[in-house]
């Protein structure tokens, strides 16, 4: 089956497969997927980081940290910055056995396309 992330698989192919495996699993194990989306999340945000030349790694290096960076902040949609942060919490419910389901996933794995597609 070919992944709505397809078209980064060449030139990122470490978050494509974290997004393709959330994709996949969206809907069959939604913790799962949501995980994914949370580490594809962190690889693009880190990728940020260290090829954009205006975006300086803050002091907190946390994915929460990076994603409330000014300059990132100034870089990226509120929009997109809302979505973004969606995704963190999602997965970080997920990964602490928290209650999610396959609408949470769903909704990030829209958020990571969009991500992306950015």
């Amino acid at each position: 089956m070919l992944s709505n992330f397809q078209f980064i698989a060449e030139k990122w192919p470490n978050i494509f497969n974290r997004f393709s495996k959330a994709e996949e699993l969206a809907v069959t194990d939604p913790r799962t997927s949501l995980a994914y989306s949370r580490m594809g999340l962190e690889l693009a945000v880190n990728w940020m980081f260290e090829y954009d030349l205006e975006l300086e790694l803050p002091y907190d290096t946390s994915l929460n940290g990076l994603m409330r960076d000014f300059k990132f902040n100034e870089q990226v949609p509120r929009k997109i910055i809302n979505d973004l942060h969606l995704i963190r919490k999602a997965g970080n419910l997920a990964l602490h056995n928290k209650s999610v389901n396959k609408q949470d996933s769903l909704q990030a794995t829209e958020n990571s396309f969009f991500l992306v597609g950015f």
